[in-house]
Protein backbone atom coordinates (compact mmCIF):
# COMPACT_ATOMS: atom_id res chain seq x y z
CA UNK A 1 0.00 0.00 0.00
CA UNK A 2 0.57 3.55 -0.54
CA UNK A 3 1.75 5.64 2.68
CA UNK A 4 0.96 9.29 2.51
CA UNK A 5 2.11 11.84 5.04
CA UNK A 6 0.15 14.76 6.15
CA UNK A 7 -1.16 17.16 8.35
CA UNK A 8 -4.04 17.66 11.07
CA UNK A 9 -5.81 20.15 8.16
CA UNK A 10 -5.69 17.17 5.42
CA UNK A 11 -3.06 18.54 3.63
CA UNK A 12 -1.23 15.52 2.31
CA UNK A 13 2.71 15.49 0.56
CA UNK A 14 2.75 14.54 -3.31
CA UNK A 15 4.22 11.77 -3.82
CA UNK A 16 7.06 12.72 -5.75
CA UNK A 17 8.03 14.87 -3.04
CA UNK A 18 11.45 14.81 -0.98
CA UNK A 19 10.61 16.74 1.76
CA UNK A 20 9.33 15.35 4.91
CA UNK A 21 8.71 17.76 7.88
CA UNK A 22 7.51 16.78 10.82
CA UNK A 23 5.09 18.88 13.28
CA UNK A 24 5.08 19.08 16.70
CA UNK A 25 3.31 21.50 18.70
CA UNK A 26 2.81 24.03 15.78
CA UNK A 27 5.96 23.84 14.64
CA UNK A 28 7.94 22.04 11.73
CA UNK A 29 11.36 20.22 12.11
CA UNK A 30 13.55 19.51 9.02
CA UNK A 31 15.21 16.50 9.27
CA UNK A 32 17.77 17.27 6.48
CA UNK A 33 18.90 20.41 9.25
CA UNK A 34 19.43 17.41 12.13
CA UNK A 35 19.95 13.66 10.85
CA UNK A 36 20.81 11.21 8.60
CA UNK A 37 18.31 8.53 9.04
CA UNK A 38 15.16 9.34 11.42
CA UNK A 39 13.57 6.23 13.77
CA UNK A 40 12.22 7.64 16.51
CA UNK A 41 9.65 9.93 17.88
CA UNK A 42 8.51 10.45 21.66
CA UNK A 43 7.52 13.44 23.89
CA UNK A 44 7.48 14.32 27.70
CA UNK A 45 5.11 16.45 29.67
CA UNK A 46 7.24 19.64 29.15
CA UNK A 47 6.24 19.74 25.96
CA UNK A 48 9.64 18.42 24.59
CA UNK A 49 10.25 16.57 21.65
CA UNK A 50 13.07 13.62 21.43
CA UNK A 51 14.18 12.26 17.61
CA UNK A 52 16.59 9.72 17.03
CA UNK A 53 18.81 9.65 14.20
CA UNK A 54 19.87 5.96 13.51
CA UNK A 55 22.23 6.79 10.97
CA UNK A 56 24.32 8.74 13.52
CA UNK A 57 23.40 7.29 16.98
CA UNK A 58 22.26 10.06 18.28
CA UNK A 59 19.15 11.45 20.10
CA UNK A 60 17.89 15.42 20.07
CA UNK A 61 15.95 16.93 22.41
CA UNK A 62 13.34 20.05 20.94
CA UNK A 63 11.83 22.42 23.41
CA UNK A 64 7.64 23.10 23.07
CA UNK A 65 9.28 26.41 20.89
CA UNK A 66 11.01 24.00 17.84
CA UNK A 67 14.81 24.84 19.25
CA UNK A 68 17.50 22.59 20.28
CA UNK A 69 17.08 21.98 24.25
CA UNK A 70 20.95 23.55 24.94
CA UNK A 71 20.78 21.71 28.63
CA UNK A 72 20.06 18.04 27.09
CA UNK A 73 23.24 16.51 26.15
CA UNK A 74 23.58 12.72 25.27
CA UNK A 75 26.27 11.22 26.95
CA UNK A 76 27.89 8.98 24.19
CA UNK A 77 30.47 7.03 25.49
CA UNK A 78 30.64 4.70 28.52
CA UNK A 79 33.19 6.48 30.75
CA UNK A 80 34.64 2.79 31.99
CA UNK A 81 35.27 1.99 28.49
CA UNK A 82 34.76 4.80 26.01
CA UNK A 83 32.87 2.86 23.46
CA UNK A 84 29.55 4.17 22.62
CA UNK A 85 26.71 3.51 24.04
CA UNK A 86 24.23 3.70 21.73
CA UNK A 87 23.99 1.68 18.15
CA UNK A 88 20.99 2.66 16.00
CA UNK A 89 18.58 3.52 18.71
CA UNK A 90 15.19 3.37 17.80
CA UNK A 91 12.19 3.66 19.57
CA UNK A 92 11.59 5.44 22.48
CA UNK A 93 9.39 6.07 25.51
CA UNK A 94 9.40 8.31 28.18
CA UNK A 95 8.84 7.50 32.03
CA UNK A 96 8.54 10.58 34.86
CA UNK A 97 12.18 11.45 34.49
CA UNK A 98 13.96 8.26 32.04
CA UNK A 99 13.82 8.08 28.48
CA UNK A 100 13.85 4.17 27.27
CA UNK A 101 15.82 3.82 23.93
CA UNK A 102 15.35 0.65 21.97
CA UNK A 103 19.10 -0.14 21.20
CA UNK A 104 17.99 -1.84 18.05
CA UNK A 105 21.95 -2.60 16.87
CA UNK A 106 22.58 -4.53 19.88
CA UNK A 107 19.34 -5.51 20.96
CA UNK A 108 18.61 -3.98 24.75
CA UNK A 109 16.65 -0.93 25.98
CA UNK A 110 18.90 2.06 27.16
CA UNK A 111 17.61 4.78 30.08
CA UNK A 112 18.83 8.27 29.88
CA UNK A 113 17.88 11.13 32.21
CA UNK A 114 15.44 12.82 29.55
CA UNK A 115 16.28 16.40 30.71
CA UNK A 116 20.40 15.81 31.02
CA UNK A 117 20.76 13.19 28.53
CA UNK A 118 23.28 11.13 31.29
CA UNK A 119 23.07 7.27 31.18
CA UNK A 120 21.23 5.99 34.13
CA UNK A 121 22.28 2.57 35.10
CA UNK A 122 24.69 0.42 33.09
CA UNK A 123 25.69 0.42 29.54
CA UNK A 124 24.59 -2.97 28.86
CA UNK A 125 21.00 -1.83 29.46
CA UNK A 126 18.48 -4.04 30.15
CA UNK A 127 16.52 -6.57 28.33
CA UNK A 128 19.28 -8.35 26.48
CA UNK A 129 18.42 -11.70 28.22
CA UNK A 130 14.89 -11.04 27.12
CA UNK A 131 14.64 -9.68 23.11
CA UNK A 132 16.34 -12.16 20.55
CA UNK A 133 19.03 -9.19 19.55
CA UNK A 134 15.98 -7.16 18.10
CA UNK A 135 14.28 -4.65 20.33
CA UNK A 136 12.64 -2.13 18.43
CA UNK A 137 8.99 -0.28 19.69
CA UNK A 138 8.78 1.05 22.93
CA UNK A 139 5.68 2.29 24.62
CA UNK A 140 4.82 3.49 28.18
CA UNK A 141 1.26 2.37 29.84
CA UNK A 142 0.62 3.55 33.41
CA UNK A 143 4.16 1.69 35.13
CA UNK A 144 4.70 -0.66 32.44
CA UNK A 145 7.16 -0.37 29.53
CA UNK A 146 6.19 -2.41 26.14
CA UNK A 147 8.62 -3.58 24.09
CA UNK A 148 8.69 -5.11 20.77
CA UNK A 149 10.25 -8.55 20.39
CA UNK A 150 10.79 -8.89 17.17
CA UNK A 151 12.91 -11.85 16.89
CA UNK A 152 10.59 -13.80 19.10
CA UNK A 153 7.35 -12.47 17.23
CA UNK A 154 5.79 -11.10 21.04
CA UNK A 155 5.50 -8.27 22.94
CA UNK A 156 7.45 -8.08 26.27
CA UNK A 157 6.85 -6.34 29.50
CA UNK A 158 8.50 -4.43 32.32
CA UNK A 159 7.55 -3.06 35.65
CA UNK A 160 9.82 -0.15 35.72
CA UNK A 161 7.85 1.93 39.23
CA UNK A 162 11.60 0.50 40.83
CA UNK A 163 14.81 2.32 40.39
CA UNK A 164 15.47 -0.68 37.91
CA UNK A 165 13.33 -2.09 35.06
CA UNK A 166 12.00 -6.00 35.95
CA UNK A 167 10.54 -8.34 33.10
CA UNK A 168 7.42 -9.23 34.19
CA UNK A 169 5.67 -11.38 30.95
CA UNK A 170 5.71 -11.11 27.00
CA UNK A 171 2.47 -11.65 24.76
CA UNK A 172 3.45 -13.76 21.91
CA UNK A 173 1.79 -13.14 18.48
CA UNK A 174 2.03 -12.14 14.98
CA UNK A 175 4.28 -9.16 15.88
CA UNK A 176 6.56 -7.35 12.78
CA UNK A 177 8.01 -4.71 12.50
CA UNK A 178 6.65 -1.58 10.72
CA UNK A 179 9.91 -0.82 9.08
Amino acid sequence: GMQRIGNRSGFCLPDSSSLISIEFNNFLLDPKEFAEILQGLAGDHEGGLFLSDKGTSRIYRFLPDGKLDPSFKLQELDAATGKPILKEPESMAVYQDRLFVANEGTGEIKIFHRRSGNLIGSAQGFGADVFGGDVEGLAVHGDYLFAVDVQKSRIAVFDIKGEWPIFLSAFVGEFESAD
